[in-house]
This record gives structure tokens, C-alpha cells and sequence, in this order.
């Protein structure tokens, strides 16, 4: 019996599938390099981490280990150090990825979004959108989407009782009476 044939396309399909989920699996094991993370932070959010470590050493750490690499620092200070607000959006899955798709893309298409995204990018430390984090990109996107909605006009919408609209040439036509007299149109 064998176990894989290469010649049955439902199991070239599995395949497929567990060479994606095995991708997925490593590109998620880079998404909490804190060697990364901590190179892509600023000196003032290095500082803050070190400082938000302990009460009594805090400044005195921060002042000797901010501008330092990670690998530089003793075991018993990064123990210590929170870094998931850190976290770079490029290796979220959940928000980061998709939050820098569309800031990249409103960013094609509107110098304006290019202005903002290199000021916000500017004002908070950091080299390019790549290193942003979830937090600030999320930032990010909510200020293009307010620019984006203060350019456009708003539609005028006239008054409750006065739409003209017919509800029989809506999307899905006549509604239908469903369950106790609902007008589901299917929309």
C-alpha cells in the first residue's frame, strides 16, 4: 500500500495544504524575535521598557542599557521586559499584516495618505511602515481613514418618510413573508 501518491490529486491537494500550514507555522516563529523587535524600537521606547522593569533600579538600568543590543543586556533585566506591545505589525497575523496592506494601499493611491504615513512614521521613531507596530499602525489607519472621509463629500440623505426609493426595485426584488410576516429581501 502506498502512502503517498503523487499521482492522486486529492492527495497532492493534502500536500499542498501541510506544506502551507508548515510555512505558516515557521513564518509565525520569527513574530516573537525579540532581538528584532527590540532593534526596531526606539531609544525612548527602549528606555520605557527598561524603566517599567523595576521600581527602585529602573532609571539607573535604563540609562545603561537603551542604546544597547539585546543579546546585550542580562538575562535577569529581559526577563522582565514586556516587548508584546512591541510587537511589529508585519508578524501579526491577526491585525498587523492586513492593517499595513491597506495603509500601503491607500498610500498608492493618495499623496495626501503619503504625507500623513510619512509624518506619523516621522513622529514616532521609526525607520519605515515595516517597523510599525500593531498598535501604531492601527493608529495609522484610523487617521487615513478620517482624512480619507474628511476629502469626501457626504451624500445627502433625505428625510425619514420621504424616500422616493421603491423597495420592489431593491436588490432582491419583492420581499417575501417569512416567519411570522418578516419582509426578508435577501440583502
Amino acid at each position: 500500500m502506498k502512502i503517498f501518491d503523487f499521482k492522486n490529486p486529492s492527495h497532492v491537494q493534502i500536500l499542498r495544504e501541510e506544506v502551507q500550514r508548515v510555512k505558516k507555522i515557521l513564518a509565525e516563529g520569527y513574530k516573537y524575535s525579540e532581538t528584532e523587535i527590540w532593534d526596531a524600537m526606539s531609544e525612548d521606547e527602549r528606555y520605557n521598557a527598561i524603566l517599567a522593569t523595576r521600581d527602585d533600579d529602573g532609571p539607573d538600568l535604563a540609562d545603561q542599557y537603551a542604546d544597547q543590543s539585546w543579546d546585550q543586556i542580562p538575562d535577569d533585566i529581559t526577563n522582565g521586559i514586556n516587548l508584546s506591545d512591541y510587537q511589529l505589525a508585519k508578524y501579526s497575523i491577526n491585525f498587523g499584516t492586513s492593517n499595513l496592506r491597506a495603509i500601503d494601499s491607500f498610500k498608492k493611491s493618495d499623496p495626501d495618505v503619503t504625507k500623513l504615513v510619512d509624518a506619523f512614521i516621522k513622529s514616532v521613531g521609526r525607520k519605515d511602515l515595516l517597523s510599525l507596530t500593531v498598535d501604531q499602525s492601527t493608529k495609522l489607519l484610523l487617521a487615513i481613514h478620517k482624512l480619507r472621509a474628511a476629502k469626501s463629500p457626504q451624500p445627502v440623505r433625505p428625510a425619514s418618510g420621504t424616500s422616493k426609493n421603491n423597495p420592489y426595485d431593491m436588490p432582491g426584488g419583492r420581499p417575501s413573508t417569512g416567519y411570522m410576516g418578516a419582509k426578508y429581501t435577501g440583502d
